[in-house]
């Protein structure tokens, strides 16, 4: 999606974000929720395509609603932007609880974050822990990671430390 070269069908091939998103749309259409969540980042970016926030939207909704964990956490965070908070957070709770470290992540950050609701710093701390643990996506696990050393340091960690955590997931 984002240039360089491709090999298709043995022939290194040019990168072309246009044609990329004519195939996507087409798996898209076609039920592939790995197209779904391409395209949606595509609109959203305006990557081979004109800018579009509300299609893209609409895309990672219906990646989400077909079980695309990844695309559950952008919906979610979207519902949450456009003042939709617990029906977002019910997007980051499934895709955390599939085994999302992002979703793990914007969930403790969530718990963490001043807003209307109440703050329950003992869950965000065990959501960023298990976020931290997901070796398999690093760049999530560091974020959380980084934000539980904030979080020590900031002396919030230690009730929920000392506690053992309820086990979330």
């Amino acid at each position: 999606m984002y240039g360089g070269g491709a090999i298709l069908e043995g022939q290194v091939t040019e990168g072309s974000e246009e044609l990329a998103v004519e195939y996507f749309t087409k798996a898209a259409t076609a039920g592939n929720t790995d197209a779904m969540f391409e395209l949606a980042l595509a609109y959203y970016s305006g990557h081979g395509v004109a800018k579009d926030r509300g299609e893209a939207v609409k895309w990672h909704e219906r990646a989400a609603l077909a079980g695309h964990t990844s695309a559950m956490t952008f919906y979610g965070n979207s519902l949450m932007s456009n003042g939709r908070r617990e029906e977002g957070l019910l997007w980051l709770e499934k895709a955390a609880t599939a085994g999302n470290a992002i979703g793990m992540y914007w969930l403790g950050f969530d718990c963490l974050s001043p807003h209307d609701a109440p703050r329950d710093p003992d869950k965000g701390i065990e959501w960023l822990t298990l976020a931290a643990t997901q070796s398999a996506d690093v760049p999530a696990s560091t974020r959380a990671q980084a934000l539980l050393g904030h979080v020590y340091d900031w002396g919030q960690g230690h009730r929920a430390r000392l506690s053992g955590g309820s086990g979330l997931v």
